[in-house]
């Protein structure tokens, strides 16, 4: 690790110059989690997902979309404290705002992903196809995709407002 940093001097050198501890923390972890470049990055993207649902971290059978989305927004919290914003690769380069958006679908995504199979998995399915066919309904953030899956209508919806589809669109 030495060396990797001795090899790097002239930034080494400033960060010593400036007393800047926390450059020098963040220029140990790039060199510690960046090892492999870009390939590298997404292997830990890889293991975050794996850590946001993995372990009974996904939605439980009795927990409602609120409490699964409080619960999930409090792991990212967590994750992004140890690991930074979980942007993804492609859009490490993009302006501040196309970032923000990037990780807010990322996140969305991996929200959908943990939901209950056995309520959610039809939604979340015609989602992917819609997606699959360049229908871009997917939601843009967790609190987008809490509003979908409360508010869909037919099997898949939540418990509370599940109605058949009827094709003349009456609820009556």
């Amino acid at each position: 690790m030495k060396d990797k940093l001795e090899a790097q001097s002239i930034e080494l050198e400033k960060l010593e110059d400036d007393n800047d501890v926390i450059g020098l923390l963040n220029m140990i972890k790039e060199l510690v989690f960046n090892a492999g470049g870009v390939r590298n990055k997404f292997d830990i993207m890889q293991s975050l997902n794996r850590t946001l649902y993995g372990r009974g971290n996904t939605q439980r059978p009795n927990e409602s979309l609120n409490e699964y989305g409080k619960r999930f927004l409090q792991q990212v919290e967590v994750v992004e404290a140890v690991w930074g914003k979980l942007v993804p690769p492609c859009h490490e380069n993009d302006n501040a705002k196309d970032k923000e958006s990037a990780r807010n679908q990322y996140l969305a995504s991996l929200f959908l992903g943990g939901t209950d199979q056995a309520r959610y998995k039809a939604a979340v399915d015609e989602l992917n196809n819609n997606y699959v066919l360049s229908k871009d309904v997917y939601p843009a953030d967790v609190p987008a995709a809490i509003m979908v899956l409360t508010n869909r209508r037919g099997y898949g919806g939540s418990r509370q407002q599940q109605v058949d589809d009827l094709s003349d669109g009456c609820l009556w």
